[in-house]
């Protein structure tokens, strides 16, 4: 069952509180964020319910909400799901059909079986490490945990399909101007850093050229080469300045970059007289 990411949101927070809510719950919890009224809350909450996620109850005048089904029973269905839609619904039906035979050597083929055939459908693949045991572990899924064979490799267990990735934390660095980014400021005090001379000279001219692209990126304007000059001595606290030699590298470097537009309109009608 496919959750849209509101839906999905809503749920992550039905579980997250672990008991039955209201509709006023999830408009507290989400609503001033995602901004959304109380009718648009219900709605989301009634599909829920329809796709078996929820269950409803009415207590006088309000409806309360339970989930029906758990976090980790929900993240094994989408992942069946998925590798149901992944290798086609003849694997999934060789693999319910393998969950029904009594005999474990017969079995045991029968899994063999549709492994090199579930291989066979991804050639290009077969090179790639641990390819084998992506299979065997897809295998497992499909079958729900069930299948009762000796597998060849150590199969990925049940709980370990809802572990969540480890938190990535977000840069906290403060930038004076966003518009430039934190990248451009780390290069301004790298060319502090830099001796006197035409490679420091070419680096700040490189700097200033930047900044003028990021700035009518967000200002989609022209922009003056003395804003740009109060900028860099603002973030450089003083110790750089656009002088006029930097403004005549700075020329030099677009010239120098420049590539003319190719009429290719004129180059076609050249063509044409030609013959």
């Amino acid at each position: 069952m496919k959750l849209s990411a509101a839906e999905y949101e809503i749920m992550e927070c039905v579980w997250a509180l672990g008991r039955p809510v209201s509709g006023m719950d999830i408009m507290r919890a989400l609503g001033q964020e995602k901004g959304w009224k109380q009718p648009t809350v219900l709605t989301f909450l009634s599909r829920l319910v329809e796709k078996g996620l929820l269950e409803t109850e009415k207590r006088g005048k309000l409806r309360s909400y339970t989930a029906a089904m758990t976090r980790e029973a929900y993240k094994n269905s989408e992942t069946r799901d998925f590798l149901a839609q992944l290798y086609g619904g003849s694997i999934q039906n060789m693999v319910d059909y393998a969950l029904t035979i009594q005999d474990r050597a017969e079995r045991q083929r029968c899994a063999n079986t549709i492994i090199n055939i579930m291989g066979n459908m991804f050639p290009h693949l077969r090179d790639v490490p641990d390819f084998k045991h992506k299979l065997w572990d897809h295998l497992a899924i499909m079958s729900g945990f069930e299948l009762d064979i000796d597998y060849p490799y150590e199969i990925i267990r049940k709980d370990n399909l809802v572990t969540r990735p480890e938190h990535i934390p977000y840069s906290t660095a403060r930038m004076r101007y966003r518009h430039y980014g934190h990248t451009l400021e780390i290069l301004i005090k790298k060319a502090i850093e830099f001796p006197e001379g035409n490679e420091k000279r070419n680096l700040i001219a490189l700097i200033c050229n930047h900044m003028k692209k990021d700035y009518i990126a967000w200002n989609k304007d022209t922009v003056d080469d003395r804003k740009i000059a109060e900028d860099l001595y603002e973030l450089s606290d003083g110790k750089l300045q656009m002088t006029d030699d930097i403004i005549r590298l700075m020329a030099e470097r677009l010239s120098q970059n420049y590539r003319p537009k190719m009429n290719y309109n004129n180059n076609r009608q050249n063509n044409k007289r030609r013959y």
